[in-house]
């Protein structure tokens, strides 16, 4: 590879507690731009913002020795070590069906660029993200949200509305860039385009700031088998019509020909699709939605995406957040806990 590979870090690139949302790429990386990029819609976003602790939540199982049933929410492993957990779950449903405006651009990433690795071929790419908070603008119902954890939401739940703290967005097709730190059985699968050798995505996060929790096994819930490897990015706190945006760069662990990715992945989609009917991280890996094509048509459920994709498209990011109440923030030191999280 020359020098303008991208290279895969060890651990996930990130500083301890740092929430500041940050724009751009590594200086380091030598970045083939798309030209004609529209400006970001910033404008009459809405989306359902719904409680995801126990209860509402219905079941268990789903989350980390420390809190089995994830009764507090959605876990997410700091690098120096410390769990902390969000407690709500932001949504970019259409409008009528639980969004408003132009819903379904509340959560919404474009491709930026291509990183260029062997000559001919590709080493990764970034997508430009943002996520806009208008949670009062919603209107109509919207569908329960469900998980392979077998994690229920009913509705209707209770709708929150304000300010979002500490915001985290999680990408559900990507590795987090550790080789063999997965669990290889159902429902942790490889993506399909391309298939890779190791039985993981061959997409890998690069810039990432913590971990989120992913559970495998949803019937043993004293201490289902399970662990920290969803790549999740801070957003910081987002006032109601505040967006804020981040640059999320990934890397590919094969390199793919340049010839694979077709002029249509340079018009201006939305591949990022966060229906509710997707409860936390519903399902993990997914396919890449560059690769695959995925992109948000702004359609109804089931699908946010293309129909007939393999994977349940309604969903490939979470965002998560926290409300401004007692206990709403829980910090955990994990110690030796750490070594929950599996490397090979």
């Amino acid at each position: 590879m020359n020098s303008s590979t991208l290279q895969r870090p060890t651990p996930p690139a990130c500083e301890p507690g740092n929430h500041t949302p940050r724009t751009g790429t590594h200086a380091a990386l030598m970045l083939l731009p798309i030209a004609g990029l529209l400006a970001l819609a910033g404008s009459a976003l809405g989306a359902p913002a719904l409680d995801i602790r126990v209860p509402p939540v219905i079941g268990n199982g789903a989350g980390p020795g420390f809190d089995p049933n994830s009764s507090q929410g959605q876990w997410f492993l700091r690098p120096n070590g410390v769990a902390e957990v969000r407690t709500h779950e932001f949504y970019d449903n259409i409008p009528g069906q639980g969004g408003g405006g132009v819903g379904s651009l509340a959560i919404q990433g474009h491709l930026l660029q291509l990183i260029p690795g062997a000559p001919g071929f590709i080493s990764g790419y970034v997508i430009r993200a943002s996520i806009t908070n208008n949670t009062p603008m919603v209107g109509g119902g919207w569908q329960p949200g469900r998980n392979l954890h077998q994690e229920f939401l009913p509705a209707p739940s209770s709708l929150y509305v304000g300010k979002m703290f500490d915001v985290k967005l999680t990408s559900h097709w990507a590795d987090d860039g550790v080789q063999g730190n997965f669990n290889p059985n159902f429902p942790n699968v490889p993506s399909i385009n391309p298939a890779n050798p190791h039985g993981e995505s061959n997409t890998y996060a690069v810039n990432h700031d913590q971990l989120g929790w992913y559970c495998f096994n949803p019937n043993n819930a004293a201490n289902p088998p399970g662990s920290f490897q969803v790549p999740t990015w801070d957003f910081g706190d987002i006032d109601v019509g505040q967006t804020v945006t981040r640059d999320l760069t990934f890397g590919f662990y094969n390199q793919l020909p340049a010839s694979q990715f077709s002029t249509t992945l340079f018009n201006i989609q939305d591949f990022l699709i966060g229906r509710s009917n997707d409860l936390k991280i519903g399902a993990y890996y997914q396919n890449d939605p560059i690769l695959n094509g995925i992109f948000d048509t702004g359609a109804p459920y089931p699908f946010g995406g293309l129909p007939g994709t393999v994977t349940a498209e309604y969903a490939n990011v979470s965002v998560f957040f926290n409300v401004p109440t007692p206990g709403a923030l829980a910090l955990l030191g994990l110690g030796g806990l750490l070594t929950a999280r599996r490397r090979r």
